[in-house]
C-alpha cells in the first residue's frame, strides 16, 4: 500500500514538473542573430625610406621622419558581389511578430484588409508579388500581431521570397 502511494506522488510530481514550461508566442521566441557579411580589404603597404643618420642635429632628424611618412592608403573598393550580398541581406526580415504599425511603416497600407474574427488578413500586391499576411491579437496586449504569412510570385527563384518583399518595401518607401 506504501509503495502504491509513494508511486503515486511520484506520478503526480512528474507531472506537475511538465507543467512548468512556458509556451511562447513566436515573436516572443528567441531569434537567430543576423548572420553580417565580412567585407576584406587589402592590408595598406607602406614604402620604407632610408635610415637619417644618427650624427644629425634635431632639423634633420624631423625631415628624417617626415620623408618616412607612410602614403596614405586608397579607399578600398568592395566587390559587386560583396555589395550585392549585402544589399540582400539587409532586405532580410522576418515579419512574424510585427505589430500593425510596424507593417504599415516597413510595407505602407495594405493593398486590401479582411476581419475574419478573431484575427484579421492583410493582403499586399505589387506586380506578380502577393503577400498574404494572418494577424491575431496577443492576448496581454490585444495589439494584432502577424502569426504567419505566405509569399506567392511567378518567380519561380529559390529567393523569391527575399525579392517580393524587397519589391513591396521599396514600392512603400517610394510612396
Amino acid at each position: 500500500m506504501c509503495a502504491k502511494l509513494w508511486h503515486r506522488a511520484g506520478l503526480v510530481g512528474l507531472t506537475l514538473l511538465s507543467g512548468c514550461t512556458a509556451w511562447l508566442p513566436p515573436w516572443e521566441q528567441a531569434k537567430p542573430a543576423p548572420q553580417k557579411i565580412a567585407v576584406t580589404r587589402p592590408a595598406p603597404t607602406r614604402a620604407k625610406a632610408p635610415a637619417a643618420p644618427a650624427t644629425g642635429t634635431g632639423d634633420t632628424a624631423r625631415v628624417a621622419a617626415a620623408r618616412r611618412t607612410a602614403p596614405s592608403p586608397t579607399p578600398s573598393q568592395t566587390t559587386p558581389a560583396a555589395a550585392s550580398a549585402a544589399a540582400m541581406a539587409s532586405s532580410d526580415i522576418d515579419l512574424v511578430g510585427m505589430d500593425e504599425s510596424q507593417l504599415q511603416a516597413l510595407m505602407g497600407p495594405p493593398s486590401s484588409q479582411q476581419d475574419l474574427s478573431p484575427g484579421k488578413e492583410w493582403l499586399y500586391r505589387h506586380g506578380t508579388c502577393t503577400v498574404d499576411l494572418t494577424l491575431y491579437p496577443d492576448i496581454k496586449t490585444q495589439a494584432y500581431r502577424v502569426l504567419s504569412y505566405e509569399v506567392t510570385s511567378d518567380n519561380d527563384t529559390g529567393d523569391r521570397k527575399r525579392y517580393c518583399l524587397a519589391d513591396l518595401r521599396s514600392v512603400a518607401q517610394a510612396k
